[in-house]
């Protein structure tokens, strides 16, 4: 084993050593404490750890690898007392000896743990372990918590401990985003930018807190794509921390090199507030106050819009959200924009989303749409940003129940899918198939015994919004032929289908049906494709 006296002498600065000796690098084969004179014997390939009052009591101490003297503040050891070519480090402390000797040890071997440490990091990214883990495992060895934030400064990965009472600390793992006056701070002095540029080595930030940490960027190639941070909540940092910190960087570096990581190129105060809403429940007061504290307007009437690929393409993280996003500036170019994990949000003006008003535009979007496999889901119009969870959920709903139900359509506004999401919503707490009026399953019972379709014609009237020369017009059938089989279905089932109620019920409970055939066929469709995928990963 080796150490270096004048690195040993900084990693226990804060105990405030003095420095004897040339500093030079030491070998040793054992680290020894001594308490007695007699124990003083070979210790030529040694390195012993001594109670100054030792050094004191004899005349002079036998050749060694090195010595570590722990001496009491105002005490003295003779100039004389280690040979010439020996080295010798004075620790003075108020600490009780056993202590100091447990952390000189710690210092000793901490060459060592950080190699392990290394080597540990390796294994966990070649397993293709989280982001969180690598840093945990990182943070378990070096003693303090990391956060990696994105060019938006939402956090990708912290190690932060659940039972850290930091409030600073609390804020960033529970809100997962940076403090937003230091944002703006940092924003209005200029800083932002060069600290989302800088690729030197780790940089130290005093904190206003009293705290300090480490600072350094990630890319990928030439592509600038998050900030890794490292902060003494727990323990001082120490010279080794440094080198540390960069091989940490160099690890989420690699991480991010081999997924399909969705970025911006530079912190978006827009980006940044949407993250927040869709993150975090507000009142309407906070949201007016946090937006002009950003500097950011909306239109009095907004719509959000939703565009990802097929669930397969989800899972493969094949999704081009950069490619979709500039189309959206592109189209919307006062909209705002935000890249999520696997899709892009678009908030616009209401206006712009009537695709009757607007045909030249919309067509550029299904082109687009058709072009790259993609889909658009369209929440109702709003104007309280403080709801927009419920919005963004509306889109999603859309998105991911048209692409099950209608995939040619590829623009599913959330009003054409409505009964669907209540269809959902009844089905997450029992069958929903019990809301289904009896007519519905006493009229499948009589097609299937007398080979008739009145089910199917029953469908169609309903659809037809009781139109009996549209039901004719669709089945290509004259108008008393219809009329008659209307009248036979109501025979049939005991039902008025003059009376809205029973029309109502029965219309819902073919959208009943609707939905529990289509997304059953979609669901299997859809687990037969990632089961595929998985076996070919």
């Amino acid at each position: 084993m080796h150490v270096n006296f004048r690195s040993l002498h900084r990693a226990l600065a804060e105990l405030d050593p003095e420095l004897r000796g040339s500093g030079r690098t030491v070998f040793f084969k054992e680290c020894r404490v001594v308490h007695e004179p007699e124990q003083l014997k070979n210790v030529q390939s040694e390195l012993v750890i001594v109670p100054a009052q030792l050094v004191r009591a004899v005349h002079s101490l036998p050749a060694a690898a090195g010595y570590i003297c722990v001496n009491q503040p105002g005490q003295s050891v003779p100039e004389d007392a280690v040979p010439n070519d020996t080295q010798m480090l004075l620790v003075t402390s108020e600490l009780a000896f056993e202590t100091l000797v447990q952390r000189v040890r710690e210092c000793l071997l901490a060459p060592y743990r950080y190699d392990e440490m290394k080597e540990g990091l390796l294994d966990a990214l070649a397993k293709g372990e989280s982001l969180s883990k690598l840093l945990g495992l990182a943070s378990r060895y070096m003693g303090n918590p990391f956060v990696i934030f994105d060019n938006n400064f939402s956090v990708l990965a912290h190690s932060i401990p659940d039972d850290m009472e930091i409030p600073e600390a609390r804020k960033v793992a529970e809100r997962r985003s940076a403090n937003l006056d230091v944002l703006i701070k940092l924003r209005d002095t200029g800083d932002l930018g060069k600290i989302q540029n800088d690729e030197t080595q780790p940089s130290m930030t005093n904190l206003p807190n009293g705290y300090q940490k480490m600072t350094c960027a990630l890319s990928v190639g030439h592509r600038h794509i998050g900030i890794l941070c490292y902060y003494n909540y727990q323990k001082p940092f120490c010279p080794e921390d440094e080198e540390l910190v960069d091989y940490v960087r160099r690890i989420a570096c690699a991480y991010f090199q081999r997924g399909n990581f969705n970025h911006t190129d530079l912190w978006s105060p827009c980006e940044y507030f949407v993250n927040q809403l869709l993150n975090n429940d507000y009142t309407d007061t906070f949201v007016d106050q946090f937006k002009e504290r950003l500097g950011l307007s909306f239109p009095a009437q907004i719509t959000a819009l939703l565009i990802s690929a097929a669930p397969s393409e989800r899972k493969r993280k094949n999704v081009p959200t950069t490619l979709i996003a500039q189309a959206l500036r592109g189209w919307f170019s006062g909209g705002c924009i935000c890249v999520l994990e696997d899709s892009v949000l678009c908030l616009c003006a209401t206006k712009k989303c009537d695709e009757a008003a607007k045909p030249e535009l919309w067509a550029d979007i299904r082109a687009f749409l058709k072009e790259n496999r993609l889909f658009l889901g369209m929440s109702d119009s709003f104007s309280r940003l403080s709801r927009l969870q419920e919005y963004y959920a509306q889109a999603d709903h859309a998105l991911t129940t048209g692409i099950a139900c209608n995939p040619q359509d590829m623009v599913y506004p959330y009003r054409a899918y409505t009964l669907y999401h209540m269809i959902k919503l009844l089905a997450e707490h029992g069958d929903v198939m019990r809301f289904c009026h009896p007519a519905i399953e006493t009229l499948r019972a009589y097609d299937k015994e007398y080979k008739t379709e009145y089910l199917e014609c029953l469908r169609v009237y309903l659809e037809c919004n009781g139109s009996i020369a549209d039901c004719a017009q669709r089945y290509f059938m004259h108008y008393n032929s219809i009329k008659y089989r209307l009248k036979v279905i109501q025979s049939v089932c005991g039902v008025d289908l003059r009376d809205p109620n029973v029309f109502v019920q029965l219309y819902l409970s073919f959208k009943i049906l609707e939905v529990e055939q289509k997304m059953e066929g979609y669901d299997q469709t859809t687990l037969l494709n990632l089961k595929l995928l998985d076996s070919l990963e």
